[in-house]
């Protein structure tokens, strides 16, 4: 009786094994079974930049939105038991543009789509600011400055544009290699607008790449125009000359905001373009004179006063000359 016992029992683990193995291909909801009416779709989400690197965390939509999956750690994802129906795999994640994919099955049970995702430009500073230029003898030209530093780690920005919706005006700004940003200067009479009409109303600034891919990054606004004038007192071109470390004074200036003053001096030669030789900024507002720190060469300067205020706006007064000896 036991000398039949363990062949009988073997022959019955071995055909109980033969069943498993073979169970889930008869399972319909196994797409490796060539009855199931399901399909399978993998692939691997990377960054457009390079080197590659592997996108995790990405939501990976099928159909019309009834199946969605996130890529895991090394950016791949898989989706069973869908049915080979005709449709868009969209992929979406924050931080880079969304993008699709059209997937048509045939025949397939199975269907690989590796996808690439554009990273959206990032902003890292936005400034706007206005540039008021006093003139002899009672000339004023008023500029605004836009400068804006973007990173984009796939390198395809194609232009930088600026907005502003209510006012109906837009433009571009064009990069700086030196000061490694976006920036451009224009007047408001470009626009036929008077200056404190733009004043205060939303600048948008929107960023397209090289695929078309359109985003707005930030936006800020003009506070003011600054329209009054520092009166430069000394040295003059009227006074004696004098030493090579002199003292500039201006009549005191209360614009009823807060500011500071920087002060520049140029060395005024013929024929060329003043070179500027001194500048300290950040002087305090109650201030009225500043010592030149440096030996100043003989010959001709001139120097003028900036107010500036805490957004960056700035008035220059007019220039004042005096001669070294």
């Amino acid at each position: 009786m036991k000398t039949y016992l363990l062949p009988t029992f073997t022959a019955f683990l071995l055909c109980a094994l033969l069943l498993q193995c073979e169970a889930p291909r008869n399972n319909p909801l196994d797409p490796s079974n060539p009855n199931s009416p399901y399909v399978t779709l993998r692939g691997t989400i990377e960054s457009l930049s390079l080197p590659r690197i592997n996108v995790s965390g990405a939501r990976v939509i099928w159909g019309n939105g009834s199946e969605a999956v996130i890529s895991d750690a090394d950016g791949r994802f898989r989706m069973g038991n869908i049915l080979p129906e005709d449709g868009w795999l969209v992929i979406e994640k924050e931080g880079y543009h969304s993008d699709s994919a059209y997937v048509q099955w045939g025949t397939r049970k199975e269907f690989v789509q590796d996808m690439v995702l554009n990273a959206r430009p990032s902003l890292n500073s936005l400034r706007i600011y206005t540039v008021v230029i006093n003139r002899p003898p009672f000339l004023r030209e008023y500029n605004v400055t836009i400068e804006a530093a973007i990173t984009d780690v796939d390198n395809d920005i194609d232009s930088v544009s600026w907005k502003v919706k209510d006012l109906d005006i837009k433009g571009i700004l064009k990069y700086d290699l030196d000061a490694e940003r976006y920036a451009v200067n224009f007047t408001p009479s470009q626009y036929n607008l008077g200056n404190e009409e733009i004043v205060g109303y939303p600048f948008d600034i929107s960023v397209k790449d090289k695929d078309g891919n359109a985003v707005e990054i930030g936006k800020n606004q003009i506070s003011r125009f600054i329209s009054g004038e520092v009166v430069l007192s000394s040295p003059l071109i009227t006074d004696p000359p004098v030493e090579e470390k002199p003292t500039l004074v201006w009549e005191s200036f209360n614009p009823g905001f807060s500011h500071t003053y920087t002060v520049e001096v140029l060395r005024n030669l013929p024929e060329e373009i003043p070179e500027l030789v001194w500048e300290k900024s950040g002087i305090p507002s109650t201030s009225k004179d500043v010592a030149v720190d440096i030996a100043l060469e003989p010959g001709s300067y001139i120097w003028a006063v900036w107010v500036v205020d805490e957004f960056r706006n700035r008035s220059r007064s007019k220039f004042g000359s005096f001669q070294v000896n």
